[in-house]
């Protein structure tokens, strides 16, 4: 992946980007048209004109990178860069967690784009680790959309007993799911006594393989409820 310099504080690029080896802060910046990179990449480098920054654009056209040597201003915390960042007129900034190498740079953007490309955020500027679980469900939806079979067993089970009757099993797997096994919050949220959800949740054991003494069949019910979109979506993926 070709990258463009936009904006650098160093003299020498090839001095700020290192052997290879130096370490730096990314944030995966977007803008609403190509036209608005220039204006962008200039208050970017205004805002960070304490640290050592560079900016690089790169495929797709609306999208640039900030790269923050580290260590120095806006690398140590990712907290001060996201606050930083949303005061910006931009659309979206994603910023890794990890310090990354320069080698790296080009492989980590493209993850990068990928999560931006399959999950939306409700803040201008967000950490990748808060856009992570919802990227990993998206892209196992995608996996199980060509392997069908991924969501056989007794949660698809629970969607059949639904469709016939009005049992509510998946709605009330996906509550329990939803408040981490918490029976009385997971019935509050429902707005049901706690025992009538302990008596759903042992009837779906009884009546489907389901297992929610077992880690792993947890972690599967979970993941395929997640992937499916809940009892949001009963006609499944």
């Amino acid at each position: 992946m070709g990258e463009q310099v936009l904006r650098s504080t160093a003299t020498d690029v090839d001095e700020h980007r290192g052997d290879g080896q130096t370490r730096f802060r990314l944030a995966r910046i977007v803008v609403d048209d190509v036209s608005d990179l220039e204006n962008a990449a200039a208050v970017v480098v205004r805002a960070f004109a304490h640290a050592s920054v560079e900016l690089a654009a790169s495929v797709p056209a609306e999208r640039f990178t900030l790269r923050l040597t580290h260590p120095g201003p806006w690398s140590e915390s990712v907290a001060d860069l996201l606050t930083a960042l949303a005061d910006l007129p931009i659309r979206r900034a994603v910023v890794l967690d990890d310090l990354v190498t320069g080698d790296a740079v080009p492989r980590r953007v493209k993850e990068v784009d990928d999560v931006i490309d399959r999950t939306n955020q409700r803040q201008r500027a967000t950490r990748i680790a808060d856009l992570w679980p919802a990227y990993v469900i998206d892209r196992l939806r995608e996996s199980a959309a060509e392997h069908p079979y991924l969501l056989r067993g007794p949660v698809d089970a629970l969607y059949q007993l639904d469709a016939v009757g009005r049992s509510e099993y998946v709605r009330s797997l996906s509550a329990y799911f939803d408040h981490s096994g918490d029976i009385g919050a997971a019935a509050t949220s429902m707005f049901m006594h706690p025992n009538t959800l302990r008596y759903r949740l042992r009837r779906m054991q009884e009546l489907t393989s389901l297992d929610l003494s077992d880690p792993m069949a947890r972690l599967v019910a979970e993941m395929q409820l997640r992937i499916r979109g809940g009892y949001l979506d009963p006609a499944g993926s």
